[in-house]
């Protein structure tokens, strides 16, 4: 199981040709906690950020997949909260290394959710993403990583991060979808 990040929002102005691709980040499988699983922080840090993302869980076996036919290799969608050091960002100035991003147990995945589900998840962070830029952002991110990952059932692939959130040790976080809730892990 790979889940691939695409740590900035992907827009419609990028090509997923094979000169240049938007930046992707690979975590270990070890990196993942399921949803339920205590998150433990590394004590060498007193404060944590929460970056939250929506992606899709891929349910066919594919390789270099066109954009338009992308909608075909997922049904359903995943949120992941990825815990980092207060000062540090998926992207940008600060952005994070490879070793950090990938720090055992620090992702939390959710169980794989309905399309129509993500949106709500977005609506209740306060993100105003249409349904239709949403479904591009998943299609160009599948589309992106099957450039240079041959995708296989059960991996899971993260369009940008849409949230941030403090983590405080000793506490629980919750993501919601309307009523069902996605994600509620106890912090340690």
């Amino acid at each position: 199981m790979k889940l691939l990040w695409f740590p900035e929002k992907i827009s419609s102005d990028i090509k997923c040709d094979s000169v240049k691709l938007p930046t992707c980040r690979l975590a270990a499988e070890t990196a993942v906690v399921r949803h339920g699983t205590p998150l433990f922080l590394p004590g060498w840090s007193n404060e944590w950020n929460g970056f939250v993302g929506i992606g899709v869980a891929i349910e066919r076996l594919g390789r270099h997949i066109d954009e338009r036919f992308a909608h075909r290799y997922y049904s359903q969608t995943v949120v992941a909260v990825k815990a980092l050091p207060a000062g540090m960002s998926m992207d940008g100035a600060e952005r994070c290394s490879d070793a950090m991003f990938s720090l055992d147990g620090s992702i939390v995945v959710s169980s794989r959710i309905e399309m129509i589900d993500a949106a709500l998840v977005c609506r209740s962070m306060d993100l105003h993403v249409s349904d239709a830029d949403m479904m591009r952002r998943f299609d160009l991110a599948v589309s992106a990583a099957s450039r240079a990952f041959t995708l296989h059932t059960g991996d899971m692939v993260i369009a940008g991060v849409c949230g941030e959130m403090p983590l405080v040790a000793d506490t629980r976080f919750k993501i919601s979808s309307g009523e069902t809730v996605v994600i509620s892990n106890k912090i340690k």
